[in-house]
């Protein structure tokens, strides 16, 4: 890219010095064909050197829309890792979690089996205090339940907004890059 600029310098450099030149050999000679041709070639050259800087000028401008666009995609594509990442952690809770419901409901059927067939009142008392705490932790667990799946649904609604805009930002690269190679 330094090289491009440079030659576009050195290009422009020439054309002034031959400007210059041609004023000179303009003013000085204006009868002259000669002189009246290499004032053409200087005009056109100067005009070569606009084009060129204009070129240039466009060039910058495409390739910082490009960068643009790439960070724009780094960024996007970091959300979707993360959403990506929190929905693979949350289905891990609510795998674990459906592990262990059915493992605490035959845990309350046991105290009422327990219940049903005590005889003693001081420890029908603990089981019947025991099985209301587990219970409530059971409840607790099922409510929690709902929430991790209410959880994953608005996660997974999310990541795929977030993969839509990311396949976005991935088709103008690919736009962009088949630009750049015409």
């Amino acid at each position: 890219m330094n090289r491009k600029i440079t030659k576009s310098l050195l290009v422009v450099g020439i054309a002034l010095l031959g400007i210059t030149m041609g004023t000179t050999f303009a003013q000085t000679d204006r009868d002259n064909p000669a002189s009246a041709g290499v004032v053409k070639i200087l005009e056109e050259l100067l005009s070569e050197v606009r084009q060129l800087r204009k070129t240039t000028q466009e060039k910058h401008l495409d390739a910082y829309r490009g960068l643009m666009v790439v960070e724009r995609f780094r960024l996007q594509q970091e959300r979707v890792d993360r959403l990506a990442r929190q929905l693979d952690e949350l289905r891990l809770d609510l795998s674990n979690m459906e592990t262990h419901l059915p493992e605490m409901q035959e845990r309350v059927k046991n105290f009422e089996t327990q219940l049903e067939g005590e005889q003693e009142p001081a420890r029908k008392s603990q089981l019947e205090s025991e099985m209301k705490a587990f219970r409530s932790l059971l409840d607790q667990q099922v409510s929690q339940h709902q929430l991790l799946q209410e959880r994953e649904s608005q996660l997974n609604v999310q990541l795929q907004t977030e993969q839509a805009k990311l396949d976005e930002l991935n088709q103008k690269l690919v736009a962009y890059d088949g630009d750049t190679r015409e």
